[in-house]
């Protein structure tokens, strides 16, 4: 919901679970069915940083400006305050909310409105002079260390909800992100708003936000018409003014990935990780290609024979001869597992099985591991009785 309506100021947790009760039962007397509406209580940021008095947050935007690859951008934005100096006693919403539909409700708004929206440029110019001396931050910590911050939150978002994204050719969205910053410098994200407010109130915006809806409609377009096509997006002539966070033509980030199992991950925005020279994966060291041993692993084989891993492979023109072993294979470890599928379809192409035993294989002891326990339960359930219907087979 936008323009600040549903918000209430909770003190007392009681009286508004009365309040709730109270508007259920008016609603009951006009025999309206109550909605079974979902609501969400923040915590309140009792320490938020001003300026000049005022409260503020920082408006930015995501674009996603094409689903069929994903291309997600960011945009600096601007800067909402208060019209009033900050009381955190005061029950008007004016000295809480920034945004501009409920300051137009102040009464002194015509007056003050050119200072309820500052660039970001000024900004950076007021924390460099008033707040890094006193909090040891370095020049140009907005366009630095704040900067990063809400693009690392704004792709972890991206992340979360992108399994449940629509994907067609066309498609795109423009999405305004709410950040405040408190005293001791750390960054919130307040919201995310569907249909972020495009009103031009005054010069700060008239600066900002026509450029932002130029900008968003020209590359959404023009990623549309190269992928209609079958070309690539890049290069993208009406990129200007935003930054792009995430490419899925090249599965590139601007800041560093995690992978766990399987799947990229953003690494939490509150987590630091070591700097790398490809600043674009992080890949956690269990699941890093093992080390490679001085001496090959191996796996204790039963008396007198040894357990053999059969692979099959396409081009057994270009394989080396490999000696057979000796010792005939008993039938219990006859049963093997192909490290690939065959591919059969091309007339060129013939299959040829190799056996090798598994005490030269050098490979990592989980690797094998995993292997002859997987043979050992294909063995058994190959014996198990199968279900008359209808249950789970174990596939």
């Amino acid at each position: 919901m936008n323009q600040g309506k549903g918000i209430y100021l909770v003190r007392d947790i009681e009286k508004f679970k009365a309040s709730l009760e109270e508007r259920d039962e008016r609603l009951r007397r006009r025999r309206v069915r109550p909605t079974n509406m979902g609501r969400i209580i923040q915590r309140y940021i009792e320490n938020p940083l001003l300026l000049e008095d005022k409260k503020f947050d920082v408006r930015t935007y995501m674009l996603i400006a094409s689903t069929t690859p994903y291309l997600v951008l960011y945009h600096k934005g601007y800067v909402r305050l208060s019209c009033q100096k900050y009381d955190h006693h005061s029950n008007d919403l004016t000295a809480h909310l920034t945004n501009q539909y409920i300051q137009k409700k102040d009464p002194s708004y015509q007056d003050v409105k050119e200072d309820t929206a500052w660039s970001m440029d000024k900004f950076n110019d007021y924390i460099n002079e008033n707040v890094a001396p006193h909090k040891d931050l370095e020049q140009n910590w907005v366009y630095t260390t704040f900067t990063k911050q809400m693009q690392r939150i704004i792709t972890h978002i991206f992340n979360a909800v992108k399994p449940k994204l629509q994907t067609r050719l066309g498609y795109f969205d423009l999405y305004g992100l709410d950040f405040m910053i408190d005293t001791d410098m750390k960054v919130y994200l307040i919201e995310v708003n569907v249909n972020p407010a495009l009103h031009i109130n005054c010069e700060a915006l008239k600066e900002v936000i026509p450029s932002v809806v130029e900008e968003t409609l020209y590359v959404a377009i023009e990623c549309f018409e190269k992928k209609k096509k079958g070309n690539s997006i890049w290069p993208l002539q009406s990129l200007k003014n935003f930054t792009v966070l995430y490419d899925g033509e090249s599965g590139k980030y601007l800041h560093r990935m995690t992978v766990n199992n399987g799947q990229i991950r953003t690494q939490s925005p509150t987590k630091e990780v070591r700097t790398q020279q490809d600043d674009t994966t992080t890949v956690p060291p269990t699941l890093k290609e093992p080390p490679k041993q001085q001496t090959p692993s191996t796996v204790q084989s039963p008396a007198k024979t040894s357990p053999t891993v059969t692979t099959t492979t396409t081009a057994a023109s270009q394989l080396p001869p490999v000696q057979k072993p000796t010792t005939p294979r008993p039938r219990t470890s006859s049963r093997s597992i192909p490290a690939t599928e065959p591919t059969l379809s091309s007339p060129r192409l013939q299959s040829t099985e190799i056996s090798i035993p598994v005490t030269n294989l050098t490979l990592p002891n989980e690797a094998v591991k995993l292997r002859l326990t997987t043979a050992n339960h294909n063995s058994q359930s190959h014996n198990a009785k199968r279900p008359k219907s209808g249950g789970d087979r174990g596939n």
